[in-house]
C-alpha cells in the first residue's frame, strides 16, 4: 500500500513540476509581448495628438459653415 501511495505522489509531483515550468515559460512569453512603459508614453501621445487634431477640426469646421452661412445670406 505504502508503496502505491509513494508511487501516485511521485507521478502527482512529475505532473505538476512539469505544468509549473510550463506556466513560467507562458509568463515570459506574455510579459515578452507587453508594451513598456516607455513604449504606452508613445501610444499615450500619439492619442492625445490625435485627439487636439480632431478638436481643431471641429471648430474649423463650426467657423467655416458660419463663413458659408454669412457668404449664402450675402448673396
Amino acid at each position: 500500500m505504502d508503496d502505491k501511495v509513494f508511487s501516485l505522489l511521485e507521478k502527482m509531483y512529475a505532473d505538476l513540476s512539469g505544468r509549473i515550468d510550463g506556466l513560467g515559460e507562458e509568463i515570459q512569453d506574455m510579459r515578452s509581448h507587453m508594451a513598456t512603459k516607455e513604449e504606452l508614453q508613445v501610444i499615450r501621445d500619439s492619442m492625445a495628438t490625435k485627439h487636439d487634431i480632431v478638436r481643431l477640426e471641429n471648430k474649423m469646421d463650426a467657423k467655416h459653415n458660419s463663413l458659408y452661412a454669412r457668404d449664402k445670406l450675402t448673396y
